[in-house]
């Protein structure tokens, strides 16, 4: 599958509701030919925008396997 989709849950005592999800977002583009992208992707729920929320991505290929992960990147 080359295809994500976000999903924002309200959490609470009972259950989480999911109150809002993007459209499936393909891959490529969020890595794409510039090895990222930053985008603004409308949130959606019942057929009614419900807002926007930013996506950041950035493609850095490992080194090695020995390579870290900057947890603050």
């Amino acid at each position: 599958m080359d295809e994500i989709t976000v999903k924002v849950y309200n959490k609470n005592t009972f259950d989480d509701d999911q109150i809002a999800h993007t459209d499936a977002l393909k891959i490529y583009n969020l890595i794409g030919p510039n090895n990222g992208m930053t985008e603004n992707h409308h949130m959606i729920y019942e057929k009614k925008n419900r807002g926007t929320i930013k996506i950041r991505s950035q493609y850095t290929p490992n080194a090695s396997p020995e390579a870290e992960v900057d947890p603050a990147a």
